[in-house]
């Protein structure tokens, strides 16, 4: 096993996400902690602690908030303020700093795809 270059984020929805989830249909057909039970998972750059996330975020935050809520809706007029305030209201993420590639024989990405994607 191979331990990456990166941590991972887990973005666990509270409220205002289940609730702005629920108003998109007639009926609401997730709870709260359904939503929270299989929260997406990001990488980023590694950090060793929260401190270090915290000062990274600012950089990722917008871009994570809108993966968030595209999985619902392409709707973005209907998409809340994506602010660092709203942000953190509507997500407690969870911080995983060791990460490590348990399948190296078959990498995330090969040469032209990482490549293409620079």
């Amino acid at each position: 096993m191979l331990l990456t270059e990166r941590s991972a984020v887990a973005l666990i929805p509270l409220e205002p996400m289940h609730a702005w989830v629920c108003q998109l249909e007639a009926e609401c057909a997730f709870s709260l902690e359904a939503l929270q039970r299989e929260p997406n998972v990001y990488l980023v750059p590694s950090v060793e602690n929260d401190a270090g996330l915290a000062e990274l975020l600012p950089q990722f935050a917008e871009a994570l908030f809108v993966k968030e809520l595209e999985a619902w809706s392409s709707d973005e007029a209907g998409y809340p303020p994506r602010d660092p305030e709203t942000f953190a209201r509507w997500f407690r993420l969870v911080r995983y700093s060791r990460v490590f590639d348990a399948v190296p024989d078959d990498p995330l990405f090969d040469d032209s795809e990482v490549l293409h994607a620079r």
